[in-house]
């Protein structure tokens, strides 16, 4: 294919599609339980940033003590959730951090929980 025919490259637009019932229930219930708001303070924090420090604690996150035992999984672009949750049944012992835009994805996920 020369160069001439290559599509152009397209940016990520995110297109939301309808939630179910259970896929809002599910996010309204366990949001503020399960979930971590991007724009949030703990994420973003400017002074931790520019000491060079993390700005994301994953204890602080699973809100627990330190444990370095403990392996973390990150799944970005989980879809529907099914696979992230299959993956937190099968090893319960990990700590599992998904990533997806897509909101009937996520609210999925939380109804798998």
């Amino acid at each position: 294919m020369s160069e001439d025919t290559h599509r152009p490259i397209r940016s990520f637009v995110r297109r939301e599609g309808r939630l179910t019932s259970g896929q809002q229930y599910a996010l309204d219930a366990l949001w503020s339980r399960y979930g971590i708001d991007s724009a949030g303070p703990d994420i973003l924090e400017p002074e931790r940033i520019a000491r060079n420090e993390p700005t994301l604690i994953l204890d602080d996150c699973f809100n627990r003590e330190p444990d370095s035992s403990r392996q973390t999984v990150l799944e970005i672009g989980f879809g529907n959730g099914s696979s992230l949750a299959e993956m937190a049944a099968a090893l319960p012992d990990h700590d599992y951090l998904g990533i997806e835009v897509h909101r009937p994805g996520v609210g999925n996920l939380l109804r798998l929980l």
